[in-house]
């Protein structure tokens, strides 16, 4: 199956929207590393199981909607290293483990950034990061559970 190159999702039949999930979810896995050793029914049924039957509205990673996390966050997508969390949940995990955001970074580096008022790409080349993720940082995008209690001035 191939992704189906098509913007506003409300134009999908809902097997193609599954389906869809499916392969973005486990390219976004390879992409970065993590292996993901779902089969597509197996996932289905994962979800099902978790959630319900109206599992694909209740899944995605906006506030209260729900993920698949894998264990400590580490190791494979496989039925017996995942747990269905909110994704505010996995956040809060992952900012507790330091592994938000760029992996560089500490989670001191990402509150002297959000602190920071040089402009971004100087705190880019600073921290070895890029624009953009400067820029999430300073949102409360990346790291937003260490840094939104910080307050910008020292």
């Amino acid at each position: 199956m191939k992704l189906i190159k098509i913007k506003r999702k409300d134009l999908l039949s809902k097997e193609e929207r599954i389906q869809q999930a499916f392969y973005l979810q486990k390219i976004r896995a390879e992409q970065r590393g993590i292996e993901f050793l779902f089969l597509f029914e197996d996932w289905i049924r994962w979800w099902e199981d978790n959630l319900g039957p109206d599992w694909l509205y209740k899944r995605g990673i906006k506030s209260g909607q729900f993920v698949m996390a894998r264990d400590n966050d580490a190791g494979p997508y496989d039925s017996w290293n995942v747990e269905c969390i909110t994704v505010n949940e996995n956040h809060r995990r992952r900012a507790y483990s330091g592994r938000v955001g760029n992996r560089k970074l500490t989670a001191e580096q990402a509150i002297e950034i959000y602190r920071s008022n040089d402009i971004k790409a100087a705190i880019a080349r600073k921290y070895g990061i890029c624009n953009k993720q400067v820029k999430e940082i300073k949102t409360g995008r990346q790291w937003g559970t260490i840094t939104k209690h910080s307050d910008k001035k020292e």
